[in-house]
């Protein structure tokens, strides 16, 4: 047992559960993705509502109309893009971390959530997650609760699909973590429109990506396994973020009913679950990425080391 949980007294776990279960963060999520949608789809209206001015507690914005609507719309659309990548990134993580918090059937989640610092472990166990495959059982208890039952195919099909998007959401905080932490940390993004062609030896155009794409700095292990800095390109999909945000923000209720159930007794309510066409529709659907190319990196430049003469 670590040193800072030596003569932890249980006996106050009940008490930290029925605080802990009185919060909803399932709603801090839903709020901002529903005010990321309001920008994304009521543009015009919001730059009408900054126009008459926004007053709250003594703060007024008001902005004029943008004299070049074109380099307005370029910065707003990288606001989004932006935005739902952090969103979609921050509610994902906050999911895969209470799924941890609960899959063990704890005595006190708040606790395990509190004890889960290292972000190394957190990747080492997203890790473990994405190819694990012996989830299930935890995923239908987790998510599913007394309503599971293996032998019912609408619970069986719930619980396979609710792990699938366990690990999708793995995979991309893996493989973006990196993105993650540049906007977090500084806004260190460029966010923008690129477009990169692929070619045959004719110079012959084969396919390619065009469009919103956040570009950041990161370090990754070149041939010979030394880490080297490295310039990214990464193609995003405002929608497919949404949509996937709306999948997490879903599942992050039931998880959260299923808790409270559990551990204050609380009767379950408002269970929702994802079918496999919403999930397809994330991956390759109607709001899938769609771009041939997601992610492109250039070495940055390193000065050879030259033998010294003697």
């Amino acid at each position: 047992m670590k040193r800072e949980d030596t003569d932890l007294v249980v006996e106050q776990f009940p008490e930290l559960n029925r605080q802990f279960y009185s919060a909803n963060p399932t709603a801090y999520f839903k709020r901002r993705l529903h005010l990321l949608l309001v920008a994304a789809g009521a543009s015009d209206q919001l730059q009408q509502l900054f126009a008459d001015g926004i007053r709250y507690e003594g703060i007024i914005a008001k902005l004029e109309p943008p004299a070049d609507a074109d380099a307005d719309n370029r910065e707003w659309q990288s606001f989004l893009a932006t935005d739902a990548e952090v969103l979609l990134h921050h509610s994902s993580e906050a999911l895969l971390r209470l799924y941890f918090a609960h899959r063990d059937k704890p005595q006190c989640p708040w606790l395990e959530c509190a004890r889960l610092r290292s972000f190394a472990t957190f990747k080492s166990q997203a890790d473990t997650l994405q190819n694990s495959y012996q989830e299930r059982e935890h995923v239908a208890a987790v998510f599913l609760g007394p309503t599971y039952d293996e032998n019912n195919p609408d619970t069986s099909q719930a619980a396979e699909q609710i792990e699938r998007l366990l690990k999708i959401l793995a995979g991309r905080l893996l493989d973006d973590s990196n993105l993650y932490n540049a906007a977090k940390h500084g806004l260190a993004v460029i966010s923008g429109e690129s477009g990169l062609t692929v070619g045959d030896s004719d110079g012959q155009p084969l396919f390619g990506s065009n469009g919103q794409s956040l570009a950041f700095l990161e370090i990754a292990r070149d041939d010979s396994d030394e880490p080297k800095w490295q310039s990214t390109t990464r193609w995003v999909s405002i929608k497919q973020a949404m949509w996937l945000t709306m999948l997490v923000v879903t599942e992050m209720a039931s998880l959260w009913s299923i808790a409270k159930w559990r551990y204050t007794g609380a009767r379950p309510e408002g269970l929702e679950v994802i079918k496999k066409e919403a999930l397809d529709d994330a991956l390759v659907g109607t709001f899938a990425n769609g771009q041939p190319i997601t992610r492109f990196s250039t070495r940055l430049y390193y000065r050879r080391n030259e033998p010294q003469s003697e």
